[in-house]
């Protein structure tokens, strides 16, 4: 064979090893070694039997990679969700890179987009395409309102179609629904369509992601709307790495309903809470200081957030010690009235918001 030839074949054997060991790491959950092990193994058993047909280690080596890579590449399907273990596993750009380059008709496969960059990284999604939104059934129960909607995608990543609204202009769209994201992030694209402006200024909330711990700016958003139904003052992180996929659905959204799936409907039900807990929301927005008045530890909230909180509760934690208490109404740049923490006297006290409202 020739040198070109036996180049050729070592470099695509090469390749789809390195593909397809990404892809089981993926689905493994990053065990790399697991993943390099099912590829790897499968290969040298199957080079040295095409030695005896060939007669060349580098040759037999890259034909065998080849074909086991290539049958687990076109294969998985059956078995795991493959974008959803490339996302996990973060492919190389210089595999994808090697990929780009080939032509079309000979590429093992379409490569996948980064992961989302988003706000706790508990998620797996795959790239989303634009398509109208479809239009929500809402159903009056004697338990109260439900709104039915129909989801995208597999189990693990579904994509729901929302309305996001801010200064007045809307944007429908779809988000992955993900109950591991604590915060909704959303791409810059959509917020560009919102004419949204990232405020320099602005809270950041420090994450990690497949790429190390990252600084992320939180953005304000007016409302978000499932079917009927408004949820206002929704705080929203940035997805800065999202490639084609809009976002995410977080917590501080979802938790304002109790959520069923039926999955044979590929329907999504959200009844509202009577009362939902917005703390999530308005935490990112909250700073808080400690005042010394008459030899009593005092506690103010200063809130930086666009819009006055309501019913905010605390809880003071120094060691073991901990006494919940009320802060009240907090108006949008301004600060709480000063209320005491009795029985905590360390100089250094842990504060964490257990309830607000907007």
């Amino acid at each position: 064979m020739k040198p070109l030839s036996r180049v050729l074949v070592v470099l695509v054997g090469t390749t789809l090893s390195a593909l397809a060991i990404a892809m089981l790491a993926g689905a493994a959950d990053g065990q790399w070694l697991l993943g390099a092990a099912a590829i790897l193994i499968p290969t040298f058993g199957l080079a040295s039997l095409l030695y005896r047909v060939f007669s060349d280690e580098g040759i037999a080596l890259g034909a065998g990679a080849a074909v086991w890579s290539g049958m687990v590449i076109l294969g998985a399907p059956a078995w795991i969700e493959r974008d959803q273990a490339w996302a996990r596993a973060e492919v190389p750009a210089e595999i994808l890179a090697v990929l780009e380059q080939l032509p079309a008709a000979e590429r093992p496969i379409a490569a996948a987009p980064p992961p989302c960059d988003c706000a706790d990284e508990s998620f797996a999604v795959s790239p989303v395409e634009e398509r109208p939104v479809t239009t929500p059934q809402i159903v009056d129960e004697d338990e109260g309102d439900l709104v039915v909607l129909p989801y995208e995608g597999t189990a693990s990543s579904m994509r729901l179609p929302l309305s996001i609204e801010k200064d007045g202009v809307y944007v429908d769209t779809e988000l992955i629904f993900d109950t591991g994201a604590t915060l909704t992030a959303i791409n810059p694209r959509i917020l560009d369509e919102l004419g949204v402006k990232i405020d320099p200024n602005a809270p950041t909330i420090r994450t990690q992601t497949a790429n190390g711990l990252r600084d992320s700016p939180l953005i304000f958003i007016d409302r978000i709307w499932l079917g009927g139904f408004e949820i206002e003052g929704v705080t929203a992180t940035l997805c800065d790495n999202c490639g084609s996929m809009n976002g995410l659905l977080g917590l501080n959204v979802s938790s304002n309903f109790k959520v069923e799936v039926d999955q044979a409907r590929r329907e999504l039900l959200f009844r509202p809470v009577a009362e939902p807990d917005r703390h999530l929301d308005v935490k990112s927005w909250l700073r808080y200081r400690m005042l010394n008045r008459g030899g009593r530890r005092h506690l103010v909230s200063i809130n930086e957030g666009p819009r006055d909180v309501r019913d905010a509760r605390v809880e003071a934690r120094c060691g073991d010690d901990a006494i919940e208490v009320t802060l009240g109404e907090i108006p949008s740049g301004g600060e709480s009235e000063a209320v005491p923490i009795p029985g905590l006297d360390c100089d250094r006290s842990e504060i964490r918001l257990q309830w607000a409202q907007w």
